[in-house]
């Protein structure tokens, strides 16, 4: 079930799950579920629209009240970072599979930014992450200070960190990635082609499992998440993921 709905605020004296209850025909629990999730939004005055998360948040007349609500999309469950290792104020941690890389209005409950919120405990500030790469899983360093985000860019700067990325695609993708990466002096190189030969539609379609090793700047990362991006534009039947391996960094409390 979808809904888009958007209301204009005759009442003050209301909180937003009170004014929800009252305009939509959804139970408190799946109200309550969609508005922590992201998918309730609030506009007031000038001010830029903004996501509202809090029951007891309360309205004011006229306020602009947006409600996206995709019951297939809130069913998701909101990934899980999983810590790898701690040293003072750096940590390493596991991106697992499932997280998005796009903006929805329904939700952010599955993005990248969001997951790291509620994963990472409250009291830990994080001012950088590394690497990032869209659909990719696998892990990341995290910087918790001014300071340490200094440190991990001076390693970065240096190529003291480099991983590899290994990955799966159909082979417009994966022809369209060894293409583009080559440009730019990366290389792709096939490990494994399966090929699936299928009687109704009279077709083979292939599948490619790939890897890109020795990746150790932040062009790197930039080239090949700008490329992938565009191949999921493009050439993305649903088997394309990425994930991080081989991950080779300094010792965190060094």
């Amino acid at each position: 079930m979808n809904i888009e709905k958007a209301f204009i605020s005759e009442q003050s004296e209301l909180t937003i799950l009170e004014f929800l209850i009252e305009e939509i025909s959804l139970s408190k629990k799946r109200l309550k579920d969609c508005l922590f999730k992201g998918g309730v939004w609030l506009k007031r005055d000038s001010n830029e629209p903004q996501r509202i998360r809090q029951i007891d948040f309360s309205i004011k007349e006229g306020d602009e009240i947006h409600i996206y609500y995709d019951a297939h999309y809130l069913s998701m469950n909101t990934p899980k970072m999983t810590l790898i290792e701690q040293a003072q104020d750096i940590s390493v941690w596991q991106k697992p599979e499932g997280i998005s890389e796009t903006i929805s209005l329904y939700s952010d409950h599955l993005n990248f930014d969001r997951v790291i919120e509620l994963s990472l405990p409250k009291e830990q500030d994080c001012y950088l992450i590394y690497p990032v790469i869209a659909y990719c899983d696998g892990p990341a360093l995290i910087a918790h200070s001014r300071r340490s985000a200094s440190k991990v860019q001076n390693w970065i700067d240096s190529g003291s960190i480099h991983f590899s990325i290994e990955g799966t695609a159909n082979q417009e993708f994966y022809d369209f990635l060894s293409e583009k990466l080559s440009i730019a002096q990366i290389t792709v190189t096939e490990k494994h082609h399966n090929q699936q030969k299928s009687p109704k539609l009279q077709h083979t379609s292939g599948t490619f499992n790939f890897e890109i090793n020795h990746i150790n700047s932040e062009l790197m990362i930039k080239v090949i998440n700008d490329t992938f991006l565009a191949g999921i534009e493009e050439h993305d039947d649903g088997r394309s993921k990425l994930n991080l391996t081989h991950f080779t960094h300094p010792d965190l409390a060094s």
